[in-house]
C-alpha cells in the first residue's frame, strides 16, 4: 500500500472519532523519525550505518503493521454491510 493509500485509509476509517488524530500524529511521527534517519551520514561507519537500518526497519514494520490492521477493520467492517439486496427488501 502507498503511503497516501495508507493515509486515505486510516482516515476512511477513523475520520470521525478521536482515534483518527491520534493515530494520524503516530503515523506522521514515525515518518518524521525515518526523515530524520535518511538525513543520518553513516557513510564509512558500519556501526552507525547497521544501527540506522535497524531502526528503520522496525519503523517500517510498525508502520506496515499499523496499515495492515487498519485494512482488516475496513475488511471486517464492509463485509457487516448490507448488500443492495438486503437493503431494498427492509
Amino acid at each position: 500500500m502507498t503511503r497516501s493509500a495508507g493515509q486515505n485509509v486510516i482516515r476512511l476509517l477513523f475520520g470521525m472519532t478521536s482515534t483518527d488524530s491520534i493515530v494520524l500524529n503516530f503515523v506522521r511521527e514515525l515518518r518524521g523519525l525515518l526523515r530524520q534517519l535518511d538525513r543520518i551520514n553513516s557513510i564509512n561507519n558500519t556501526e552507525a550505518e547497521s544501527m540506522k537500518g535497524k531502526v528503520t526497519g522496525s519503523v517500517n514494520k510498525v508502520l506496515e503493521d499499523i496499515e495492515n490492521e487498519v485494512e482488516g477493520v475496513i475488511g471486517k467492517w464492509v463485509s457487516l454491510q448490507p448488500t443492495g439486496s438486503e437493503k431494498s427488501s427492509s
